[in-house]
């Protein structure tokens, strides 16, 4: 929970300021829905590129932990 509210804190303030200094004007539908959709795809991209890159490490350290595994019941 705490990693959670770190990231948040983190998160909305670099927002607040982003939008303070005109990054709102990204997101105005009525004139440059474009350029919205596309910030709204980038935030998506980021996201997926992070849920992937954590699920090839899972699998990584899945592999590892079953060649642990298979080590110690030989040594045993």
């Amino acid at each position: 929970m705490k990693m959670f509210l770190k990231l948040w804190t983190v998160l909305f303030l670099s927002m607040e300021i982003f939008l303070s200094f005109g990054g709102w004007m990204l997101f105005d539908f009525n004139h440059r829905f474009d350029v919205a959709v596309a910030a709204v795809a980038f935030v998506a991209a980021l996201l997926l590129n992070g849920f992937i890159s954590y699920e090839k490490r899972i699998e990584q350290l899945e592999k590892r932990l079953a060649e642990l595994e298979e080590s110690q019941k030989k040594a045993e």
